[in-house]
Formats: structure tokens, sequence, C-alpha cells
């Protein structure tokens, strides 16, 4: 299973697809799509999802049978949810990663293996703020302390930076007011990714 069937796994059906799929097959029982991985073939859990999204929202063109490419795509739909509806953060060894990020934020984070990727998903709440998210390791997935950067928040900045230093990561920049918005600061964790955090006090 290709790794970005996790995100698409987890996603609620009132949001848009996370790519576009060109066509159905008989029976849905596969779908091809356009993104990272052209023409991966996704599980039949999946696939059902999406079916009933593609009918609800109909966006099958039938004489075609290929889905409109405007459905969350720029296209005339107004936008009333969050952009990012899912987040990965690349490890290399996940029992490590998992005792950082638990001690960290005091959670329990679920272990769950797709094919040859192993993951450790954050807690999730239906219909709260937030995106939920997973610890990954598996080909391609590569720790970095550059790029995108994930802030989580934290009821209490200083005790988080206190427990990374703790389970082996290091501070790079302290609590720092953010003004109106509140505080943030950024940490290096045990697999070498930047993370930031943020709270309201």
């Amino acid at each position: 299973m290709h790794r970005y069937v996790s995100g698409a796994l987890l996603l609620r059906k009132q949001r848009p697809l996370p790519f576009n799929v060109l066509s159905l097959s008989p029976g849905l029982k596969s779908f091809h799509m356009s993104g990272p991985q052209p023409d991966s073939v996704f599980p039949e859990q999946i696939v059902v999802e999406y079916c009933e999204l593609i009918t609800r929202e109909n966006l099958l063109d039938e004489n075609t049978n290929q889905v409109r490419n405007d459905y969350g795509n720029g296209g005339d739909m107004a936008v009333d949810y969050n952009q990012v509806g899912w987040f990965e953060i690349p490890v290399s060894d996940m029992k490590r990663a998992i005792d950082f990020y638990e001690h960290v934020f005091g959670v329990t984070l679920d272990e769950h293996e797709m094919g040859e990727l192993k993951m450790a998903w954050f807690p999730m709440k239906e219909d709260e703020i937030g995106a939920p998210g997973s610890l990954v390791k598996g080909e391609g997935c590569v720790p970095s302390d550059k790029g995108t950067l994930v802030y989580f928040s934290s009821a209490d900045i200083e005790d988080a930076c206190r427990k990374a230093v703790e389970k082996g990561g290091s501070v790079l920049q302290e609590k720092t007011s953010i003004g109106e918005y509140g505080f943030t600061a950024m940490l290096l964790d045990t697999e070498g990714n930047t993370l930031g955090l943020h709270s309201r006090t």
C-alpha cells in the first residue's frame, strides 16, 4: 500500500480529495489517480469511501467516467475548513521517536503497519480543531531539520521543552511571544526533525 493512503484513509468525507481521481474501475474495486504516484491501486475500503463522496457530490461524468478536477482544487466551491488534513513526521527509529513524542506531549500513539510502512498515529478527535497525523518509518521517509514545519499545540511550552531535553531532543528556540497570537518555541526531536510548539498563554 502506498504511504499516501494513510492520510487519505483518515480524511473526513466532507473534505476534498487529497488527489484527483482519474477513473473508476468496474465494480469499484480500485481507482487510478494523478498525484505523487500515478496509477497507484488503492484498497477497497478507501475506494468505497471516495466512491460514496464522488456519488454524493455528483463529481463523476457518466459519459466519460472521469471525475471532475475542480473539486477542492480552486474551483467555485467555498472553502469552509482548514486546508491541512493530515501530517506525517519521518523517523529513523520508531521506538525512540514514540518514546520522545509520548513523553513530550503526554499522549499515547497508536502503532500500525501499512504494507512496508510503519506508523504511529497521534490521538484524533472527530470535529475538533487541528489536523491528525502520524510518525512514519519506511522508504523515502527521511528526517530533516529543513522544509515543512509542524506546530504542535501545547498547554505548557516550558514543560514540553524540558521534557524534550529529558528524552534526547534539544531546544532550538525558547518560549517566545508572537504578540496577540500567543507564544511559540522550536525543538529538535530525537530523529533530527524540527518541530514547533504553540500556545495561547
